[in-house]
């Protein structure tokens, strides 16, 4: 991608996914180009200030970055960019409108997007927001239990490598600590 004429959606997903940083910056610029004037339009529309839509592009472009870098936005999925970044934009715009306790918003509608495609960016920000939720949990399990955990899944080591690696005093020490450690995490899962 190098010049910013070459703005398509795959120019730009491989801008982000480059690791030279002036390709990183062009498809910034490209996504600010093509998309910031309607994203900003939809956030004034809808109850928000010029500042308010400033503030709501940056986390709309951060979460879109996020998003390619981690796999969960892909092109070969058939949901456009513009399309991604319009839900990403509806969804904070809706959560920052209920914490001001502000109810109304009109619909409107800026990209043509078919509903297969809305119900696929629908359905990986649902993924994304359920694994940070996991995520968060996990983390307050405590130290103990996520290296047990961590070791295990991610690892692949055995239960007698774990007891060895933790300093239990055997293998059936450490299946009773990681029993203890899923229940906990269940637990922490719970509604």
């Amino acid at each position: 991608m190098n010049q910013i004429s070459d703005c398509t959606d795959e120019a730009i997903v491989n801008g982000i996914l480059s690791d030279d940083r002036k390709a990183l910056n062009t498809a910034i610029r490209c996504l600010y180009d093509r998309h910031t004037a309607l994203l900003k339009d939809y956030v004034r529309r809808n109850s928000g200030s010029s500042q308010d839509a400033d503030d709501v592009i940056q986390v709309v472009i951060l979460n879109f970055i996020k998003a390619v870098r981690s796999e969960q936005y892909r092109p070969l999925q058939g949901v456009g960019v513009g399309a991604f970044l319009n839900t990403i934009c509806k969804r904070h715009w809706l959560n920052a409108l209920s914490q001001r306790e502000r109810v109304t918003l009109r619909e409107t509608e800026y990209y043509e997007t078919d509903d297969q495609a809305s119900e696929g960016v629908d359905e990986l920000l649902e993924q994304r927001e359920e694994m940070e939720h996991y995520l968060r949990q996990f983390d307050r399990l405590g130290e103990r239990c996520k290296q047990i955990l961590t070791a295990q899944r991610r690892d692949g080591l055995s239960m007698k490598e774990i007891a060895d690696l933790m300093g239990f005093e055997n293998e059936r020490v450490a299946i009773n600590e990681k029993f203890k450690c899923i229940q906990k995490l269940k637990n922490l899962l719970k509604p």
